[in-house]
Order: C-alpha cells, then structure tokens, then sequence
C-alpha cells in the first residue's frame, strides 16, 4: 500500500506541476499578444496624434475585441476549457 501512496503522491504532484506550467504557459502567451496590441495602438495613437484627431477619432479607432481577459479557475472549480466563448 505504502508504494501505491508513493505513486500517488507522485502522480499529483506531476499532475499539479503539469497544470502550473500551463497557466504560466496561457500567461505568457497573453503577454505576448497584448505587448503587440499595445504596439498596435500606441502606432495608431502616434498616427492619429499627426492627424490632430480628437479623442473620439481615437476610441473609434481602438477595437474593443483586441483585449482578451483570461480568468483562472480557482482550485476545485470546473474548467471551461473547450467552450466555446
């Protein structure tokens, strides 16, 4: 029995190690898409700034679909991985 909770153990603790490597894997994928968003609007910003475009002209411009929030399951919560949004 002893070597069963050994491999149990073990098979959590890969399993819990598994799922963090995930979530900073999904962050950092994150960070990545929103360094170019923010390049994105910053160029725009630059663009319309040389336009002298008013502040509407600017949050016409900015789509609100570049943002994407990703939210974590706490532990024990049911995953929504898969669903469509």
């Amino acid at each position: 029995i002893a070597a069963a909770v050994r491999r149990l153990s073990t098979f959590k603790d890969c399993w819990v190690d598994s799922t963090l490597l995930q979530r900073l894997e999904d962050q950092r994928i994150e960070n990545e898409r929103l360094e170019e968003v923010a390049a994105r609007v910053a160029e725009l910003a630059n663009e319309l700034l040389n336009e002298d475009a008013t502040e509407e002209d600017v949050l016409n411009v900015l789509n609100p679909d570049d943002v994407l929030m990703i939210e974590y399951p706490e532990e024990g919560e049911p995953s929504d991985k898969g669903k469509a949004p």
